[in-house]
């Protein structure tokens, strides 16, 4: 049984800590806040866990084996490295840090450790995102030719809020462009040729909203966009030459649809899981400790490197530099 520690209690350790109950191999040890009183109340309603008032404090439990970690972007670096550091595995929320070079150096320091480092691209373990790579590569529509996807929700400007606040990495490709991105990168599976890429920018300078384009070496074209102030329709499409998939919330999706260009029948593949989904990465990383193995085979290095280096790049193109950045 491996046994959890939770970084953080904001939105999203509660909607991971809901779905924790759903994956099996695994067990909730202890929770870590900044604020104890916030801990316990945390630790208490998921499963009576220990309760910690610092994040230290968790990190110097020898009966964890694995930390997730759900802070804010501009702390992910800095609490992965201390959690490595401490000796213990880490499953960091999405993106893993904000640059390439700090993805580099948490990798780099997950290797000297001789532990397990995995970014929470949760999408990546979806049952219906692992039939649509299924349906592509036994060819149902042919030869993929474009994908497109995009993530957009209607937020109210703060400036101080994470979502806006370059402080805090703000804007809309770190928070959800990140998912059309690693959309593009698992079905293209191809390295980048070119990348050209818009954005508006808010009064504090951070994205927006976003427009990306990739041309793949395989000539794989991908147009992806986000926002944090315009609702999009939140679709993913990877086309063929014979057909197209369709998937409806693609980041978080419960279907997919197998379009014909010759048919009107529709093949789809329903996911009528109880939980969000976040339980399918809670059990990658279960399996990848009990199986001893030091990073995740869907979601290892490599791709983390492959997506935060689109996204450095989309960022020096449309001028966002955050100010803590070197």
């Amino acid at each position: 049984m491996i046994k959890w520690g939770v970084l953080g209690t904001g939105k999203i350790v509660n909607k991971f800590l809901k779905d924790f109950q759903f994956a099996s191999g695994g067990k909730l040890e202890a929770v870590a806040s900044r604020n104890l009183s916030r801990a316990q109340e945390v630790a208490e309603e998921y499963g009576n866990a220990k309760a910690y008032g610092s994040y230290e404090e968790l990190m110097a439990d020898k009966s964890v084996d694995v930390i997730y970690i759900g802070t804010p972007h501009h702390l992910h670096y800095e609490n992965t490295l201390q959690c490595l550091e401490a000796g213990k595995a880490v499953l960091c929320e999405k993106p893993l840090s904000v640059n390439a070079d700090m993805v580099k150096k948490m990798f780099e320091k997950a290797e000297a450790h001789r532990t397990f480092l995995m970014e929470a691209m949760w999408t990546y373990f979806l049952p219906p995102i692992l039939v649509a790579q299924q349906w592509v590569k036994e060819e149902e529509i042919g030869e993929v030719k474009m994908i497109k996807a995009d993530f957009g929700f209607k937020g109210t400007f703060d400036p101080n809020h994470r979502l806006f606040n370059p402080e805090m990495a703000g804007g809309a490709l770190l928070d959800v462009g990140i998912y059309p991105i690693a959309l593009a990168l698992l079905f293209a599976n191809s390295n980048t040729k070119s990348i050209h890429a818009h954005a508006v920018k808010s009064s504090t300078g951070v994205d927006e909203a976003n427009s990306v384009t990739i041309e793949f070496e395989n000539k794989i074209v991908a147009h992806l966009s986000s926002s944090v102030t315009n609702q999009f329709p939140n679709k993913g499409y990877i086309y063929g030459t014979e057909g197209y998939i369709e998937l409806p919330d693609f980041w978080q999706t419960r279907k997919a649809k197998l379009h014909k260009y010759d048919s009107d029948d529709v093949e789809e593949y329903v996911d009528a899981r109880e939980p969000l989904g976040f339980n399918y990465e809670i059990e990658e990383v279960n399996q990848c400790l009990m199986d001893g193995r030091l990073s995740s085979k869907i979601m290892g290095e490599a791709q983390s490197l492959k997506l935060i280096k689109v996204m450095d790049e989309v960022r020096n193109q449309i001028g966002l530099k955050y100010p803590f950045e070197v």
